[in-house]
């Protein structure tokens, strides 16, 4: 999964590996951001893009390892995050239940 935030909106991709082991895109996402959204610091609006993206496929994912390509550090490091508001205490707590796997 590709996962992008910015200035504007969340966007994610859904990709997979076809049996050349190639990654192949399945599906896209996104969503615009909310006035409130748009005070968010760059590591929270990725962090919900993210939280966004796997809520779509939560069906698909939650029991298998999720490859999660992003360039936000912090996102890399989740399990070491520490949380500065119950926003991202909940974001966190969400995706935890997850197997993530970060790459940059």
């Amino acid at each position: 999964m590709v996962d992008a935030a910015n200035k504007t909106g969340f966007g994610w991709q859904l990709m997979q590996t076809d049996d050349n082991n190639v990654l192949r895109t399945v599906s896209y996402g996104g969503q615009a951001l909310s006035k409130s959204q748009l005070s968010w610091s760059p590591a929270q609006t990725e962090l919900a893009g993210l939280a966004l993206a796997l809520w779509q496929y939560e069906c698909y994912a939650i029991m298998r390892q999720v490859n999660v390509i992003t360039d936000n550090s912090q996102v890399l490091h989740i399990e070491t995050w520490h949380p500065v508001n119950v926003r991202e205490k909940r974001l966190i707590a969400y995706l935890l239940q997850f197997r993530l796997k970060s790459h940059s």
